[in-house]
């Protein structure tokens, strides 16, 4: 993952490397990779990022607020999400 394949983030910043306490890789391969995200309530993940595009499915409740450098960029929803729909980004 680097530059020269559209991807601009060093590599120390993908998920798997930045935050291997709670991102584990259940498959890979050239075209996809599945990660396992268990995030307590109440952790702070450390800085990292997710190749775009992706897809998160998220099974149970979740309030998450995304920060970079340590200023909020987005709470989460004020609504939660009916069960079953997740969200692409």
């Amino acid at each position: 993952m680097g530059a020269e394949n559209g991807w601009n983030w060093p590599p120390s910043t993908d998920a798997v490397v930045a935050a291997p306490e709670s991102h584990r890789v259940l498959f890979e391969n050239d075209d996809v990779r599945v990660l396992e995200v268990t995030i307590p309530a109440g952790h702070r993940e450390p800085e990292h990022t997710h190749r775009e595009p992706s897809v998160m499915i998220v099974d149970g409740p979740a309030r998450i607020h995304y920060y970079q450098g340590g200023a909020l960029t987005f709470p989460r929803p004020r609504t939660p999400q009916q069960p079953g729909r997740g969200r692409i980004g």
